[in-house]
């Protein structure tokens, strides 16, 4: 499966263990990019930190530009502690939520989602 994974720092981990799980990862560093590689390529999933979906277009968070604009694009949320706020904005948006409690537990919650699928 096609993915679109972005990190802004490291998150190379976690594009090892996806690879070996036999998916095919990109890594942007913002969500800015993530926007171009969407509108340039198909991707089945977009991982994306939630203390990172910042607005990206028209003042839409991340999220709220794929539902929209790339609706066969599913969106993980990758995310450990965020705030009531965020939540209560931003986490109904995303088709699923993984933990990043740490590499091997959030690994298998997002591979869970994906297969899914």
């Amino acid at each position: 499966m096609r993915l679109l994974f972005v990190y802004e720092n490291g998150g190379h981990k976690e594009v090892k263990y996806l690879r070996q799980a036999g998916h095919e990862v990109d890594l942007v560093s913002t969500v800015g990019w993530a926007y171009e590689k969407l509108s340039q390529e198909k991707y089945a999933v977009i991982i994306i930190p939630g203390s990172d979906d910042m607005p990206v277009k028209d003042e839409r968070h991340l999220c709220e530009v794929i539902r929209d604009e790339f609706p066969n694009t599913t969106s993980i949320c990758y995310t450990d502690q965020i705030s009531q706020d965020y939540r209560d904005r931003f986490m109904q948006r995303f088709d699923a939520i993984a933990s990043k409690l740490w590499v091997v537990k959030s690994i298998e919650d997002i591979l869970k989602h994906i297969n899914k699928l």
